[in-house]
C-alpha cells in the first residue's frame, strides 16, 4: 500500500491552496470594484495618504 499526500495526487488539490486562491479573487475583486466605483480625487487622496504612511516623499 503507498499513501500519497494531496499535493502529489492531481485529482486532488491542496484544499489550502485552493481557499487561498478564492480568497485572492475575492479581496481582488472587492478592491477593483471597490475602486472602480470612488471618485477620482478620493482615489488620488488615499494613494496621498499612502505614501505618507509608507515614508516616501511626494512633495
Amino acid at each position: 500500500m503507498q499513501f500519497t499526500t494531496p499535493r502529489q495526487n492531481p485529482q486532488n488539490p491542496d484544499r489550502s491552496a485552493l481557499m487561498t486562491a478564492a480568497a485572492l479573487i475575492v479581496f481582488g475583486s472587492v478592491i477593483v470594484f471597490m475602486v472602480g466605483f470612488l471618485p477620482a480625487d478620493s482615489i488620488h487622496s488615499i494613494a496621498h495618504d499612502v505614501r505618507h504612511l509608507t515614508g516616501f516623499p511626494c512633495h
